[in-house]
């Protein structure tokens, strides 16, 4: 599933204009749906090595395909995530964000699997 920004990330308050270009398209690793919050996706950021959640309002789907990867887990009552099965692990992102070696090397595999899809 691919994403286009529509607009510059600096006219949204509290957003960086640095993490993502308008009218870039980026590969959606995991979506992430709530009643009680705005839903997101998980983009690759400028950077180019890190990972961050963009309100889905911000962008227009250019490409529809459901990654054949994805699993669908429970967020609670409240909503559910589309990811990758070796990202779901509770404390993944928190272990990923603290730099840990396996979670880095899961999320570097996890991301060549999503972006071989749709080269």
């Amino acid at each position: 599933m691919k994403v286009q920004l529509k607009q510059d990330l600096s006219d949204v308050q509290g957003l960086a204009s640095g993490h993502l270009k308008r009218g870039g398209v980026y590969t959606v690793l995991e979506i992430l749906m709530s009643e009680t919050e705005a839903s997101s996706y998980r983009l690759i950021t400028a950077a180019n090595e890190d990972s961050a959640l963009f309100d889905v309002s911000l962008f227009e789907i250019v490409d529809n395909t459901i990654s054949a990867h994805w699993k669908v887990y429970s967020l609670g009552e409240n909503g559910f995530e589309m990811t990758l099965e070796q990202w779901s692990v509770p404390g993944f992102w928190e272990a990923f964000y603290d730099l840990d070696p396996d979670a880095k090397v899961a999320f570097e595999e996890g991301v060549k699997l999503l972006e071989a899809e749709g080269a």
